[in-house]
This record gives structure tokens, sequence and C-alpha cells, in this order.
């Protein structure tokens, strides 16, 4: 056993096996920091004594730090209240804003069918930051909060996140990372490669997910794909690359 941070460990992790890195990040292990971070938070709940919701948090330290060392007893049931509330993970508990999660290969139909959720049927979208640029007819706020790298990590250093996902493309490094703060909307869906989906059940419970998978033909996702921006030779081997990787 050595003294090490939550960062050294996971690397440890990743290197020898313990733990799977993830599909086309292999080579920048050293360099991620605030996705180590993330993605070992376990999202906590506060209640009042009669159970009404007071706050989301990604993990048990963002709690304690704003709320005092009484947190982990209640959570583990040592205890009644921890600082005057009850608190419970939040995959234990089950809520009844359930999240309906959308999933699919790349040009499916996804935005398609949230641009339906939200415009037709009052659903609410739960919006991303990405550092990906924004493409033709895509709306600030709508589809994506867009942003730079640096922003991400901060948002998520300071327990903001709760779900981040990261992607090797031809332009480089795209990250998607889903606010905690968005699980405060009524009626809301989010969009989600299967990976996404996976871990974000594993955070919040499976008990509170609709899932849906969308399925289409390669050659008209194809099409869409082209259509869909401005095209340049890097742009064809990006759509190229998300085909194959589907």
């Amino acid at each position: 056993l050595e003294w090490c941070t939550n960062e050294e460990n996971q690397k440890h992790a990743w290197k020898t096996g313990l733990q799977k890195v993830r599909q086309g990040i292999e080579e920048e292990v050293n360099s991620i920091r605030y996705l180590d971070i993330v993605k070992c938070g376990i999202p906590v709940v506060q209640f009042t004594k009669n159970y009404k919701l007071v706050k989301y948090y990604t993990s048990i330290s963002k709690a304690i730090k704003e709320n005092g060392k009484g947190v982990p007893k209640c959570l583990h049931y040592k205890s009644i209240y921890g600082n005057g509330y009850k608190w419970r993970f939040l995959k234990e508990c089950n809520i009844n804003n359930k999240i309906i999660i959308i999933s699919g290969k790349s040009a499916s139909g996804k935005n398609k069918v949230a641009d339906y959720l939200k415009n037709e049927l009052n659903f609410n979208q739960m919006i991303s930051y990405t550092n990906r640029p924004m493409r033709k007819n895509e709306i600030e706020g709508y589809d994506y909060y867009f942003t730079d790298l640096n922003s991400i990590e901060k948002k998520s250093i300071n327990g903001e996140i709760l779900d981040i996902r990261h992607y090797k493309t031809k332009f480089g490094i795209w990250d998607y990372a889903l606010p905690i703060n968005e699980l405060y909307k009524n009626k809301i869906f989010c969009i989600l490669d299967l990976e996404g989906e996976k871990q974000l059940k594993n955070k919040i419970g499976s008990q509170n997910v609709i899932s849906i998978y969308l399925d289409c033909d390669k050659n008209i996702r194809k099409s869409r794909s082209i259509n869909r921006d401005i095209m340049n030779d890097k742009k064809i081997e990006e759509i190229n690359r998300r085909l194959e990787d589907d």
C-alpha cells in the first residue's frame, strides 16, 4: 500500500487492467485529470426530514464540503439525519421525474426526435456542455452549451457535472458533459451513446431511466451526415470514422 491521489489511483487501475479505459482514449490517459474526478463521483440527494428534495450533489465529498461530516453516516444508515437533513444515494431512490434516454448511431434521427419531444410534447432536454464546434442550424442553449475544454474541466472539478463522455475525433478531443442541475427540469430526456447510457444508469439507478434506441440504415445515415453540414475532406473523414465506430 502507498499514499496516492485519486488521479494516480485511477491511472494505476487503467494501466494494470483493473478498470477498462474507454475506447479511443488510451494514448491520452496521462493527460486526463478532470475525467478521473467525474468518473468516480457517486451522486447523492439531500432531503428535508419529510423527504422533500433539497439538492443533488455529484459526489459524497461535494456534499460533505457544503454540509459537514454528518452526511456519510446518514448515507450508510448509521444515523437518521446528517447535519439536519436526510441523505440518500441517487441510485437508491425512485424519482418521479423519470429520465428518457435516446440513443442510436450517428445520424439515426436522435435530434429529430428531440425536436419533436420539445416542440410537440413539451419535454425538456438535458443539455450538455461540449467543446465541439457548433454545426449549422444548431442553437446555443437549445442543442448544447458550446464552450471550451478548460471551462468543462473547471465545472467538473467544482462538482457541477453528472456525466462526461470523451471522444477522439479527426478534429481532436471532443467532450460532452452533462450538468447535474439538468436533473431539476421536469419531463426530461437526454441523448447519449450506449456507453453513456450505461454509466448514467449506474449513477442514477436503472429504475429511474426509460431507454429508447433508434435504428436506421447505414446508407441513409451517411447521406444525412453529408447533408447536414458544409463538407470538406476532414469532415468526410470524421463521418466515416463515426460510421465505422458505430
